[in-house]
């Protein structure tokens, strides 16, 4: 561990070098950074808890692994891949130099991270390098902040600039208060067209401005005194304590000189909605140093905030859903001992008529019901690798899983496939496509109607013409709404207001184009909705 995360240091005792090693580790795991280690290869040997949490990388998924293995993708602003040629640890290798960087990284998730990267050389006891140790944190907020600052920066500065003019010009009194004029319409316009609520305070903390963006958060204004502080409703997301007049940060800044960045406040506007937001303020002071006023900004990220809980209520689902395959995998034993045993006593020539279809109808149910519980277990197989799939066995496992919804809904099922329609895939992912895409349809004909599914061969939409399968999941059910069409496939985005988290399409559309396939969709309001998918076949697959 020691030669992986610094400088060998002598040791007496190979007691005491374990010693080391261990309080290193230790260390290096409780740190705030993320931080992770590489060889002269590049592989990485080391990964802390915080690369872990910033990543969403656990450690067994990238140590042995190389940085340059599409694990981690680096890039700079311009989308550069900097493993290529401009790697961060690779140059502190080669050049024995500490290296600086300001990229993005690829979450296992797939969206990109703004961090800093520091990247150092390693060496052994004799000075050879051995390695690379980077340490990477996370500073979108901190690049947000800069970007406020330089455009709040700037308006100050141009602000400046204008009232230099006025001491410049004072015999062209008139031509310099039409210039101040056109410079305050200038910096008004500026501050009022800003993405973020911005608001002004004087000396004595009077509430003198408010741009549109700050009055769109709030629901409007109350300018005046400090006494109209207390109008202004606010919780500590913290505590949920109330946030008394005296601990805005706008009177903090006024009366104490504070600076505050960030702080998450629950809010209630004045036309009676709940928001959370990001409350900041300084204090701006004139050239002799006193306290002239405060600038105050506010940042709605209620939608941000719902889009953390909806993670958070995924994970709790994927955590619900191993459960539920742990569950059938421990009742798939009784099960096969209770038809076992159904088995010799239907065999028994003692039974009358009736008990013998009493126990046809109790074998059926329970054949039912195995079933059910290998289809289960069939969507948290670890499958890493891909495998040939009887794509149109998996569509009917798929619909089997909502067989009591389509029934209770009087929904009929149209199949339009052969028995044997093969793919190279990953087999619970596309269990997980098709039942996404079912329970859709199923949810959209709460009153009956009709499910079609069809399995063809099938040459891709285009100019590529590769050859696989067309899969088709058709409800004639009340359709898609065509404001939402454009929005369906993005990330939190849902209809169902109580049962939806807004990731299933999303995680269909990632599923196809992970198998290198497409998919489509159309609908009509009230007539129902098409999914159409394209997989394609893969070389290997000539002989099914």
């Amino acid at each position: 561990m020691t030669a992986d995360v610094g400088r060998t240091m002598d040791q007496d005792t190979p007691a005491l070098r374990g010693k080391s090693d261990e309080f290193c580790k230790q260390l290096m795991d409780n740190l705030h950074d993320a931080v992770y280690c590489l060889d002269r290869e590049r592989r990485i040997t080391y990964w802390n808890k915080a690369a872990e949490k910033l990543t969403g990388y656990c450690a067994q998924e990238v140590l042995g692994t190389k940085c340059n293995d599409n694990v981690l993708v680096h890039v700079d602003e311009s989308g550069y891949q900097l493993c290529k040629e401009d790697c961060p640890a690779s140059h502190a290798m080669a050049s024995g130099v500490p290296q600086n960087k300001d990229i993005y990284l690829r979450h296992k998730l797939g969206h990109k991270l703004s961090v800093s990267v520091h990247a150092s050389s390693l060496v052994d006891s004799q000075g050879r390098i051995v390695g690379a140790v980077e340490v990477f944190s996370d500073n979108s907020q901190k690049r947000e902040a800069q970007e406020q600052a330089k455009a709040l920066g700037d308006a100050l500065k141009e602000l400046d600039a204008t009232c230099a003019r006025l001491h410049t010009e004072l015999a062209e009194r008139k031509r310099v208060e039409e210039a101040l004029s056109r410079s305050e319409g200038h910096l008004r316009t500026i501050v009022d067209n800003l993405p973020i609520g911005v608001l002004f305070t004087d000396a004595q903390g009077n509430l003198i401005f408010a741009n549109a963006a700050l009055q769109q958060i709030w629901g409007g204004v109350r300018f005046g005194g400090v006494e109209q502080y207390a109008a202004y409703k606010g919780w500590w997301a913290s505590t949920g304590k109330q946030v008394k007049a005296e601990e805005w940060a706008a009177y903090r800044a006024v009366r104490n000189g504070e600076t505050s960045v960030n702080e998450v406040i629950e809010i209630e506007t004045f036309d009676g909605q709940r928001k959370t937001i990001f409350n900041s303020a300084f204090p701006v002071r004139d050239e002799k140093g006193r306290i002239v006023g405060a600038v105050v900004t506010n940042e709605d990220i209620t939608e941000r905030q719902h889009g953390q809980e909806s993670l958070i209520r995924s994970e709790k689902l994927a955590s619900a859903g191993r459960m539920a395959a742990t569950i059938a995998h421990e009742i798939n034993n009784p099960i096969a001992a209770v038809m076992n045993l159904l088995y010799v006593l239907g065999a028994n020539p003692s039974l009358d008529a009736d008990a013998a279809k009493l126990i046809t109808v109790i074998d059926e149910e329970i054949g039912r019901l195995a079933n059910i519980s290998r289809t289960t277990l069939g969507f948290y197989r670890n499958d890493s690798d891909h495998s040939v799939v009887n794509v149109a066995k998996l569509l009917d496992e798929a619909v089997e899983l909502y067989s009591r919804k389509v029934q209770e809904n009087s929904i009929y099922v149209d199949r339009r496939h052969v028995t044997e329609q093969f793919v190279s895939a990953n087999e619970g992912e596309l269990r997980h496509l098709f039942a996404n895409l079912i329970s859709n349809s199923v949810d959209a004909c709460p009153s009956g109607g009709r499910l079609l599914l069809r399995v063809i061969p099938f040459r891709e939409w285009g100019n590529s013409q590769k050859p696989g399968l067309k899969i088709t999941i058709a409800d004639n059910g009340r359709g898609i709404d065509p404001r939402h069409r454009r929005n369906i496939f993005e990330p939190f985005f849902t209809t169902k207001e109580t049962v939806g988290n807004g990731l299933g399409l999303w995680v269909s559309k990632t599923i196809v184009q992970k198998h290198g396939g497409t998919i489509r969709v159309r609908s009509s309001q009230g007539r129902g909705t098409v999914f159409q998918i394209f997989l394609p076949k893969s070389r290997a697959e000539g002989a099914f």
